[in-house]
């Protein structure tokens, strides 16, 4: 209710709102100040102002003096109409990986650029996002809840050319399945591929001496020991 307030009153001031008409507030000068909102915020943001000024008055035993069928249409009518723009995020493709990968920042050798290197093309490669597989922050860290290097399953599957390895993932806990978990395939994309997510991790948990009780994506830093970021 004062949110409400403290946007309506600055507001009166700025545009000479006299006093008078700040409450009761009458049709027009309410249907003004949500035409000055309107496209920064949604619509539903909008029909909470509303309803926390409503509020207000009937508070303080104002009488709430809007006509509410001329509000409604403009509501409907225009409000509702002129959203805000959405900024969806694109998402992370192989191509952008490569870039990463490539850029003169990126040292393999370095402890976190390897981890960061091997969470990233597994969670590109597997049918879930990457999210799913990082750790939490190490005072809540838990082998039975979060992905460690005893997760990473490797089974080998016939083929017509022969036998091959195929590597899934266990997450001990998500959202969906709780403490059942759930088993991921992890694409191999070959020894030549740059982002291929088996090579990284090979490289990943040598490189970084991974143990099968830690996070899979634990790193040496100057500090003590990371689980993951």
């Amino acid at each position: 209710m004062g949110a409400a307030l403290k946007g309506f009153h600055p507001w009166c001031d700025v545009e000479g709102v006299p006093d008078a008409f700040w409450g009761p507030i009458h049709t027009a000068v309410l249907v003004r100040y949500l035409a000055a909102l309107t496209g920064r915020y949604r619509g539903d943001y909008l029909k909470t102002r509303v309803s926390l000024l409503q509020d207000w008055h009937r508070l303080h035993r104002i009488h709430w003096e809007v006509d509410e069928e001329e509000l409604l249409l403009y509501y409907v009518n225009g409000y509702t109409n002129a959203l805000p723009p959405k900024y969806k995020r694109e998402p992370l493709l192989t191509n952008h990986i490569f870039l990463m990968l490539r850029h003169p920042s990126f040292d393999p050798t370095n402890s976190f650029d390897l981890a960061w290197a091997s969470a990233t093309t597994l969670g590109r490669a597997s049918i879930l996002c990457s999210g799913k597989f990082t750790c939490v922050s190490k005072p809540k860290w838990r082998v039975s809840n979060n992905v460690t290097l005893g997760h990473l399953l490797e089974v080998v599957v016939d083929s017509p050319s022969g036998p091959r390895t195929k590597y899934e993932l266990h997450l001990p806990w998500t959202k969906t399945k709780k403490e059942l978990g759930e088993t991921v395939g992890v694409s191999e994309l070959g020894v030549n591929h740059p982002a291929c997510p088996v090579v990284w991790l090979k490289r990943h948990v040598a490189g970084n001496k991974v143990q099968m009780a830690e996070g899979l994506w634990s790193y040496t830093s100057t500090k003590p020991r990371s689980l993951g970021k």
